[in-house]
């Protein structure tokens, strides 16, 4: 229903309150990301998983990849944006963070282009 939808957009706002990204956490927030628009709780969304991905960098980049599935595409905050899948990279996630800046490329949504080149470079 429209309510449940609702309390489910609600659920990424605890991104904020907690320390780690546990198990649990992980499988309530990738089921509610995809209603986050529903009640505009997409606003600090980048921010709260910039906050997460050095400790969870593939948890942070299954949530990404699961609003991006959901034609989610977080395009304020963008240097937020940048910083964690920079991050990602870093933190040897390559896969998922070529899949997050693909995705968000064929959209036309472009500023993620230097952080793919950059990682994809020949050796």
């Amino acid at each position: 229903s429209t309510d449940n939808q609702e309390i489910f957009s609600h659920f990424v706002k605890w991104l904020v309150l907690i320390d780690e990204i546990d198990d649990d956490i992980f499988e309530w927030v990738k089921l509610s990301v995809k209603y986050a628009p529903i009640g505009f709780n997409t606003t600090f969304l980048s921010e709260y998983l910039l906050k997460h991905v050095s400790k969870t960098p593939n948890k942070v980049a299954k949530i990404y990849l699961e609003m991006l599935y959901a034609k989610i595409y977080l395009d304020h905050n963008v240097e937020d944006i940048k910083k964690t899948v920079n991050i990602i990279y870093e933190k040897g996630e390559k896969e998922l963070a070529d899949r997050i800046c693909n995705l968000y490329g064929a959209q036309g949504f472009y500023f993620l282009r230097d952080i793919y080149s950059m990682h994809n470079q020949e050796k």
